[in-house]
């Protein structure tokens, strides 16, 4: 009988330890957190964009996206937009979800280099 009693209890601490450890939130020690990005929804209007664009220049350094930038090219609203959006996300921590969402997928290209977390 004792046998039985010290394995459920194993069984039950393993499964204890199994379902913390896939909490999405939880940290393990050693681990490594995936990055992340905030970029724009692919149905954004580009009036939205380009008013979330004006408002996120008054916030943060757009430097790198003005001409001369290191990610001026290519010199399309959305890759802009984008760009701030994902400063913005970094610098407040909230990604606007109403505009964009939460990727792993690096978006960085070339020598212009997206701030991941």
């Amino acid at each position: 009988m004792e046998k039985k009693n010290l394995i459920l209890l194993l069984v039950c601490c393993l499964f204890g330890h199994v379902v913390y450890a896939s909490d999405e939130n939880s940290k393990l020690i050693g681990q490594k957190q995936a990055s992340s990005w905030c970029i724009f929804q692919l149905t954004t209007p580009p009036e939205k964009m380009q008013a979330f664009l004006d408002y996120a220049c008054g916030k943060i350094d757009c430097g790198p996206i003005k001409p001369g930038g290191v990610c001026f090219f290519p010199d399309v609203l959305p890759a802009h937009a984008n760009y701030a959006l994902n400063a913005i996300y970094h610098t407040l921590g909230t990604c606007d979800l109403q505009l964009g969402f939460v990727t792993t997928l690096d978006p960085s290209y070339g020598d212009c280099k997206y701030q991941g977390s």
